[in-house]
């Protein structure tokens, strides 16, 4: 069986309180946060894991589901959008890449290279044969 890798950055964006992000961020392993001239940040995701969907909780010694996305949205400030990209496959049995972007209100949209296929139905006709891109 493969292990599945995903590759996932954000763009640069700014935050309301520095320290309050600084802290959200140690409750997260496995990144990298970097800054610019202007005091935006960016987070690279470990290679292993990509974007987290669980963060190591002491209390139970278990990890708990959080919604990351959700979570940094309350650290942006208004009119800064954080937007993730991320690109991932299991061998090169399932290839996987989306983006999608928050604000600081929650609001979201993203897209998955996976609606490829409904674009090529819709453009070619239903009745065309396109089988995914896998085993």
């Amino acid at each position: 069986m493969a292990n599945y890798y995903e590759n996932a950055r954000t763009n640069y964006f700014k935050v309301k309180d520095e320290s309050k992000f600084k802290d959200f961020l140690a409750t997260i392993d496995g990144l990298e946060t970097y800054s610019d001239k202007e005091g935006r940040h960016c987070i690279l995701f470990d290679y292993e894991s990509g974007v987290p969907s669980s963060k190591y909780n002491e209390e139970t010694d278990d990890y708990d589901e959080f919604d990351f996305l959700g979570e940094l949205s309350e650290h942006l400030t208004d009119g800064s959008i954080a937007i993730v990209m991320g690109s991932g496959a299991e061998k090169l049995r399932y290839v996987t890449g989306y983006a999608e972007a928050i604000n600081s209100k929650g609001e979201r949209v993203g897209i998955n290279i996976n609606s490829i296929y409904d674009l090529a139905k819709q453009k070619f006709g239903e009745g065309k044969e396109v089988t995914p891109a896998q085993y």
